[in-house]
């Protein structure tokens, strides 16, 4: 709980927030990854995923397209599942 409240407490915080949670998210990463094969094709990507994550959970769409591209013969994306929520670098 500290780890999400600490930040918060950081001037302008309230507006990034708010930002993050109303803008326009963007294109996904099948969108991305559609719009530029050339330039995504050999570039490695690592992957580490939550498996605990509820917010882009793995069995979801984009969890299932990282999994799929990692497990591509040849594939410059790589991915590695911890036990985690969706943001495992401040929780393991």
């Amino acid at each position: 709980v500290q780890s999400f409240y600490q930040p918060s407490q950081d001037p302008g915080s309230p507006e990034c927030l708010n930002q993050i949670y109303t803008n326009d998210a963007g294109r996904t990463p099948q969108e991305l990854h559609q719009k530029y094969p050339a330039a995504l094709q050999n570039m490695p990507i690592h992957v580490v995923w939550g498996t605990q994550d509820t917010v882009t959970p793995l069995a979801g769409p984009v969890g299932q397209f990282y999994r799929g591209l990692a497990d591509g013969k040849n594939s410059p994306v790589s991915m590695v599942e911890v036990n985690a929520g969706h943001i495992p670098f401040d929780e393991v």
